[in-house]
């Protein structure tokens, strides 16, 4: 008791935006829920809180009520159908875009679950962010660890999760 402690903060832009959204779409999978959570949370009461989650199968579901409290729609999959609705939570999702449902897509989660997003987002000309869940070795960008290629104008650079993220627009960040 009475130590000081070194403390480095904080790092990157880890603030999803929906400012001016009416009816948003929050998804995420295995341990990209947490970061999504306060997500939710906030935009309670401001927008239409639309939430998809999946997990692998039901000994990974975490956070359920949590969720069900902070969403005017709650959708919840697994893989093997083992809880919940069968398959994965952007099968969902992708049916209320085609409803013409969400003017918004916040997405946290596995890469391939990402690129899938990305890729509905693009298709459908919704505006869509993503938490990115990178190794990040030393927070401030020096050992490189969590370089991400992203467009900036006609050019593609590197970058670095931990300082110009985690968020990301889905259109300049490559998964």
């Amino acid at each position: 008791m009475g130590e000081e402690i070194d403390i480095l903060g904080p790092l990157g832009h880890g603030t999803f935006n929906f400012k001016d959204k009416k009816n948003i779409a929050v998804i995420g999978g295995g341990i990209g829920i947490f970061p999504l959570y306060e997500l939710a949370k906030q935009a309670k009461g401001q927008a239409k809180v639309n939430m998809y989650l999946g997990f692998r199968n039901k000994d990974f579901v975490v956070l359920e009520n949590e969720y069900k409290a902070v969403s005017d729609k709650f959708v919840l999959t697994t893989d093997n159908g083992s809880y919940g609705e069968k398959g994965f939570a952007i099968n969902f999702l992708k049916d209320d875009i085609e409803k013409g449902n969400i003017d918004g897509i916040y997405a946290c989660g596995p890469l391939p679950m990402l690129k899938a997003v990305q890729e509905l987002a693009k298709n459908t000309n919704t505006p869509c962010q993503i938490s990115l869940e990178e190794r990040m070795g030393c927070g401030i960008g020096v050992c490189l660890g969590c370089a991400v290629k992203v467009s900036a104008g006609e050019q593609t650079v590197y970058t670095h999760v931990c300082k110009a993220g985690p968020v990301f627009d889905a259109n300049v960040v490559e998964i």
